[in-house]
């Protein structure tokens, strides 16, 4: 770029062109990171670089559901997030009972790129 020579130690006399670059962290670099991840809803992180790159949603408990549906739709849950963990993903199963799933969705899809979405049928 900016045409820095300097002469060939194997050759002398003959000039070879310096590579340059620069693996330094600017503002600027941040600055594009946010442009090509943002939008007006904020800041969605590819997933290699995000903290979380799933998580887990249980569907279909209500009050109606049996104890033991219920025990085993957890269970289920509780597979895919050992999986998941041994195949190197970060993830998380939200388990609160005192939020819809469709809050939960929105919630994560807000901070999360992909949700695991699962129902036991």
């Amino acid at each position: 770029m900016f045409e820095i020579v300097f002469e060939d130690p194997k050759k002398p006399g003959e000039k070879q062109l310096a590579f340059q670059n620069s693996w330094g962290i600017t503002t600027r670099t941040i600055g594009v990171l946010t442009m090509v991840h943002g939008d007006n809803m904020g800041l969605v992180l590819p997933p290699r670089v995000a903290c979380l790159q799933v998580v887990i949603i249980p569907c279909g408990i209500s009050a109606s559901l049996s104890e033991q549906d219920k025990e085993a739709l957890l269970a289920q849950c509780s597979k895919y997030l050992s999986r998941l963990l041994d195949a190197g993903v970060r993830v998380k199963t939200d388990l609160r009972d005192n939020y819809s799933p469709g809050w939960k969705f929105n919630h994560w899809e807000l901070k999360v790129l992909i949700p695991f979405r699962f129902k036991n049928e």
